[in-house]
């Protein structure tokens, strides 16, 4: 391995193991390596590759936490048969509230995924999408046989914002030019 191709493989995003070894090994045992590998250089590089993975995402990743906390707060409740606080005089069926539960609790657990890590936005992003129609289909049916009204089941949009945003997580990135 020469040089310039270890000082590459180095600094790629993706590169096996095997060749992140040998060019580790080549950088440390090289003299010209080493002298050319300036730490300012490097730190720079490093700044830079940072700020391009968290530039924007600080406040979609706060919001999909805060939307994570509100499914919880939501599917705990409905989980347990009861009415939530976002309408609690409506009066709903034990297994209405419960189908809900269980789909507030996968929107949850994909957004608090979606937040810790892109990576995990990307396994996240089926299972929202699927909840989402689930959520929207069944509201609709909900709606359409007069099982609950409109205003309880506006709270279900929460749903489709949060499949959204893990959507908007997942989009393409520029390159790194490096």
């Amino acid at each position: 391995m020469d040089c310039v191709e270890a000082q590459h493989t180095l600094l790629a995003p993706l590169a096996s193991s095997d060749n992140r070894v040998a060019a580790r090994e080549h950088v440390l045992s090289c003299a010209l390596c080493s002298t050319s590998l300036d730490v300012d250089e490097n730190q720079e590089s490093l700044i830079l590759r940072l700020q391009r993975r968290t530039d924007g995402q600080l406040l979609l990743r706060a919001t999909l936490m805060l939307l994570a906390v509100a499914h919880v707060s939501l599917s705990v409740q409905w989980l347990l048969g009861m009415n939530s606080w976002w309408d609690p005089t409506r009066d709903a069926a034990v297994q209405h509230l419960t189908r809900d539960g269980v789909i507030a609790l996968v929107f949850a657990v994909a957004a608090a995924l979606s937040a810790a890590s892109r990576r995990l936005a990307w396994f996240s992003l089926v299972p929202s999408l699927i909840a989402a129609t689930l959520q929207v289909t069944a509201g609709i049916y909900d709606y359409n046989v007069d099982h609950t009204g409109a205003w309880f089941e506006a709270i279900h949009l929460l749903g489709v914002v949060t499949a959204v945003l893990i959507a908007f997580e997942n989009r393409p990135r520029r390159s790194s030019v490096n």
